[in-house]
C-alpha cells in the first residue's frame, strides 16, 4: 500500500441551527466510507474524517491536516453545509496549500460551476465517485495519465471551467468493497448499522434529488446484502440495522430473498427500512416481521390527491388508511413523513395534510412533517419558475427542510412558518404529557 498517496475525506460539521446536529449524528458518512474501500483496494491510503461527530470541528481538521499532510482533501458537500465547507476548505488551505481540494457530493454534481470559479475547490468530483477517486490519486501521486480523461470531474484552466464526460454508473453494486467502517468511531452514531443495499429510486418524483443523483435504480445482491450485516454484527457488534435505501420494499422477490438469509444465519438481526405506500400489503409485511423488521418509514407528503399527483410520485393517499392498519396488525410501527409547501398546496390541502397527521398518530402511527426545500439538481429547482415557486434566500445554509425558502401560488413562507410552528408545538406538549403519566406510573 502506497503510504504517501493520502487522501483525506471530510465530512463537514453540521451548521447552525442545532437542529442539523442532530442529524449528522444519526448515521455514519457511508458516501465516504464507500470511497476510502475503494482507494484501500487500489492499494492507495485514505483516511475519512467526519468533523460532524468532534466537539471541536477546527482543531480537529486542523491536528488532522498536520499528522497526515494528504496529497488530496475531499469534502461531501450537501446544500445547507456550504458555509461551513468554505470554512474547512480555507483551514486546508493555509495548512496544507499543496493540497489539491476535492468536492463532491450533491450539490457540487450541479452547482459544480460556481464552485469552482468561487475557488472553493480545485476540483468537483461529479455524481458517483468510487472510481474516480481512485483515477485522481493515480493522476496526482502517480502522475499517471491526463486529468481531461478522467470521467466525471470537472476543474478550472485558466478562465474556463473544464467539464469532462459523464462517468457510467456501475450497474454491479456487488464489484464494490464494503464501506470502511474502521475510519469512522462507529458507535458515536444513532444508526450505526446503516447499509445501502440498492442506488437510486424506481420513481423521479419532482422534489427529491434521489432519483437524478443517484440515477437509475440499481441493486445489490440479497447474499452480498445479508453478509454485510453479518460482517457488521460480528466485527462492530451492532445490534440493530437501518436500509437507507430510497426504497427498500421496490422488489418484493428481493426482500423476500434477503428476509429468508437473515432468518438462515439464526441470529437476532433487528432492523427498519424505507417502504413505498403501494407495496403496502399483508404478504410483505408478515416477511418483514418475521425476519427483525420493527419500522417502516413511508413518505406520502401531503393528504390531498391533487397534490401528490403533481408530484410524479404515483401513490394513492387513500390506501394511508389501509397500510397504516396493515403494518400495526403485523407488529411493525408505520412512520410517515408529509411535506407542507409542495408547489400546489393551498390553504385547504395544508389543512388536509395537518389532518391527517394527526388522525395518524391518534392511531399509534409515527408522522412526521418537514417543509419542501428546493435543492439544486430537483426538478423544482431548476424549474421554480415553472411551478410557480419564488425562492428567497440569503445564502445556501438557508436550504434546511425546518425552514421555508420559497412563495408559492397558493402558500407563503409565513404560513408554512406557521403550520411548523404548531406541529412541533403539538408534538412536544403529546411528549410532556407521556412523560408525565410515566412518571405517575412509576411513582
Amino acid at each position: 500500500m502506497n503510504e504517501q498517496a493520502a487522501f483525506l475525506l471530510v465530512n463537514p460539521p453540521a451548521p447552525s441551527p442545532a437542529e442539523h446536529a442532530y442529524y449528522t449524528r444519526m448515521s455514519p458518512p457511508l458516501g465516504l466510507c464507500y470511497l476510502a474501500a475503494s482507494l484501500r483496494e487500489a492499494g492507495y491510503r485514505a483516511e475519512v474524517l467526519d468533523l460532524g461527530i468532534e466537539p471541536d470541528p477546527q482543531d480537529a481538521l486542523a491536528r488532522t491536516l498536520r499528522d497526515l499532510k494528504p496529497r488530496l482533501v475531499g469534502f461531501t458537500l450537501v446544500t445547507q453545509g456550504y458555509r461551513v465547507t468554505v470554512d474547512a476548505a480555507r483551514l486546508v488551505r493555509t495548512l496544507c496549500p499543496s493540497a489539491t481540494i476535492v468536492v463532491g457530493g450533491s450539490h457540487a454534481s450541479y452547482e459544480w460551476d460556481a464552485l469552482l470559479r468561487s475557488g472553493v475547490a480545485d476540483l468537483v468530483a461529479r455524481f458517483e465517485a468510487e472510481d474516480t477517486v481512485v483515477e485522481l490519486v493515480r493522476h496526482f501521486v502517480d502522475k499517471d495519465g491526463q486529468l481531461d480523461d478522467i470521467a466525471g470531474i470537472a476543474f478550472p484552466r485558466g478562465d474556463e471551467v473544464v467539464v469532462t464526460e459523464d462517468r457510467s454508473l456501475r450497474t454491479d453494486l456487488d464489484t464494490l468493497p464494503f464501506p470502511d467502517r474502521g475510519r469512522i468511531r462507529l458507535s458515536e452514531y444513532g444508526r450505526p448499522g446503516t447499509i445501502m443495499s440498492s442506488r437510486g429510486c424506481v420513481k423521479k418524483c419532482v422534489f427529491c434529488v434521489a432519483g437524478n443523483y443517484e440515477g437509475a435504480y440499481r441493486t445489490r445482491a440479497p447474499e452480498a446484502v445479508v453478509e454485510e450485516v453479518l460482517h457488521m454484527r460480528r466485527d462492530w457488534g451492532v445490534e440493530r440495522f437501518y436500509f437507507a435505501d430510497n426504497v427498500f420494499t421496490a422488489d418484493f422477490g428481493r426482500v423476500q430473498a434477503i428476509c429468508a438469509l437473515l432468518r438462515k444465519s439464526g441470529q437476532s438481526l433487528p432492523f427498519y427500512c424505507v417502504a413505498r405506500l403501494d407495496t403496502v400489503c399483508d404478504e410483505l409485511m408478515e416477511e418483514l416481521h418475521r425476519s427483525g423488521c420493527f419500522r417502516v418509514e413511508i413518505g406520502v407528503e401531503t393528504a390531498s390527491q391533487r397534490v401528490v399527483d403533481s408530484l410524479q410520485k404515483g401513490i394513492s393517499v387513500e390506501r394511508v388508511e389501509a397500510a397504516t392498519g396493515i403494518c400495526l396488525k403485523h407488529g411493525i410501527q408505520p412512520m410517515f413523513t408529509f411535506q407542507v409547501g409542495l408547489p400546489d398546496d393551498t390553504p385547504e390541502s395544508l389543512n388536509e395534510t395537518v389532518a391527517m397527521l394527526r388522525h395518524l398518530r391518534s392511531r399509534g402511527a409515527g408522522a412526521y412533517l418537514s417543509c419542501t426545500t428546493p435543492y439544486p439538481g430537483t426538478p423544482i429547482f431548476e424549474h421554480s419558475e415553472r411551478f410557480g415557486l419564488h425562492i428567497e434566500v440569503n445564502g445556501w445554509e438557508d436550504f434546511r427542510m425546518t425552514n421555508p425558502v420559497c412563495n408559492g401560488p397558493g402558500f407563503t413562507r409565513n404560513d408554512i412558518r406557521r403550520i411548523l410552528y404548531e406541529q412541533y408545538r403539538e408534538v412536544l406538549g403529546r411528549r410532556k404529557q407521556l412523560e408525565r403519566q410515566e412518571r405517575r406510573v412509576v411513582s
